[in-house]
């Protein structure tokens, strides 16, 4: 993509548009399934564990038991 996008001849003009919404496209997919998904995995695996710890934490509480360690 980058060579059709460096052209400067005039039959390459007409293919520039849809090379650089395929260029991003391309761009946004990989920051998508490599940043943004695992992120999100993480994020959620870590609220997921706080909650848990958070509902442990209450129901200890309410026993009047020591936490698990």
């Amino acid at each position: 993509l980058i060579p059709i996008m460096a052209e400067q001849s005039t039959s390459a003009q007409f293919l520039k548009p849809a090379v650089l919404s395929l260029a991003f496209g391309v761009f946004f997919a990989l920051f998508v399934s490599l940043l943004l998904v695992p992120a999100m995995y993480l994020i959620g695996y870590d609220w997921r564990q706080w909650r848990e710890a958070r509902k442990a934490r209450k129901a200890s509480d309410e026993i009047g038991a020591p936490l698990p360690t």
